[in-house]
């Protein structure tokens, strides 16, 4: 089925200027504890654990590939996998991330890919790198803004480059309906579809704009949303996973952070 139906042109609005959009990173981390989401965006509070190596990389590898296709380059270079190559692993040496060899290695592979990727797609035109979008739903359940950027937007399709590993469908949906949705509002139509390119697996998955995914993405929102207007944010406590949160110091569930203890018993 079309997404047209599922998109009639009143639902979406101009965003309230006082109200904070949500991204599409803020939905899948209130997917994964509601607490650590509440801690993040509502608290304020900034990660304990510092700017990893993996972010390092993975804002290192974007800029790399940001830099290029923006000088418009990428119309004139598309088919052109070498000449991409160079200027992209020419702009990544002199970003030249602070992250281990090992890691710094892995973003010059992940730019080799890109190169690749890029100059074989079949694309008419490359028409947004790192475009920024912003709108709001004016649905009777869910009145919220949400804002992201896209990495880059051809005339009918939204690619998103992914520096890590771990590949989860329903984040892919949250986040390639959102997207999906931030595209049309910004050209009037939708695209065909979301590309996610995992640039150390060398895989890409695809997410198609179908009425079924648009609700699959809005209830997680409503989720997020009753969430908010009950103050209910019940934690979800897993040691793999609070091990790896950058809030289990201020939460009161974590298995192995000081979140419960009075500050004098610290």
């Amino acid at each position: 089925m079309s997404i047209d139906a599922a998109w009639p042109s009143e639902d979406v609005k101009e965003p309230d200027a006082d109200q904070y959009p949500l991204s599409a990173s803020a939905v899948k981390k209130f997917k994964r504890c509601p607490m650590s989401f509440k801690l993040r965006y509502l608290d304020g509070h900034d990660g304990t654990k510092g700017s990893s190596k993996y972010a390092e990389l993975g804002s290192a590898v974007h800029e790399a590939i940001e830099r290029v296709l923006l000088e418009d380059t990428i119309n004139s270079l598309k088919e052109q996998p070498n000449q991409l190559r160079e200027l992209m692993l020419g702009e990544y040496r002199q970003i030249d991330p602070d992250i281990p060899d090992d890691s710094f290695n892995t973003g010059l592979e992940c730019l080799e890919v890109a190169a690749r990727y890029t100059a074989m797609q079949s694309v008419d035109e490359f028409n947004g790198v790192e475009r920024d979008f912003e709108y709001a739903l004016a649905r009777p359940d869910i009145d919220h803004g949400f804002h992201g950027i896209m990495d880059v937007n051809t005339d009918s399709e939204v690619w998103d480059w992914k520096t890590g590993k771990n590949v989860y469908e329903e984040d892919e949906i949250i986040q390639g309906m959102i997207y999906a949705m931030g595209f049309m509002d910004e050209f009037g139509y939708p695209p065909d579809k979301v590309r996610f390119v995992y640039l150390q697996k060398e895989i890409e998955r695809v997410i198609e704009p179908t009425d079924e995914n648009w609700q699959k993405m809005l209830d997680y929102v409503r989720d997020v949303v009753q969430a908010k207007q009950s103050g209910e944010f019940p934690a979800d406590p897993d040691d793999g996973k609070c091990h790896f949160c950058g809030f289990q110091g201020f939460c009161p569930d974590t298995p192995n952070g000081a979140g419960a203890l009075e500050w004098n018993h610290i």
